[in-house]
């Protein structure tokens, strides 16, 4: 969505153009299988969110970066692993996605992965 664009932008000085897209919305590839870029912006399918994470840890040992847009499910395993491993950024703010007339009933965050 683009207000997550101007977020990362305003936030971080880093434009859209900047960041490879390894689950985008009509993927032409399996973001799972294919190396990922220096520079990542992830936001994986909610049915996926576990294996992303798991692939970003271990592009991260080759160097590569990447920023995911997650869900607040706290109560979820996988939000304490990356708690307790990286800084998030709550957003203060809902997400409406693209093809959607309403706004994300979750509360998001981002966090880098690196």
């Amino acid at each position: 969505p683009q207000k997550i664009w101007d977020y990362i932008f305003e936030k971080y000085s880093i434009p859209k153009e900047s960041f490879f897209d390894p689950c985008p919305l009509f993927p032409k590839w399996d973001g799972l299988k294919i190396p990922w870029k220096k520079l990542n912006f992830v936001n994986p399918p909610y049915t996926l969110k576990e294996k992303f994470i798991e692939k970003a840890l271990v592009e991260a040992e080759k160097g590569r970066v990447s920023l995911f847009l997650l869900p607040s499910h706290t109560s979820r395993p996988w939000f304490h692993t990356i708690q307790s491993m990286f800084p998030l950024d709550f957003l203060k703010f809902r997400v409406t996605f693209v093809g959607s007339k309403f706004h994300s009933m979750d509360y998001h965050f981002m966090v880098w992965i690196n």
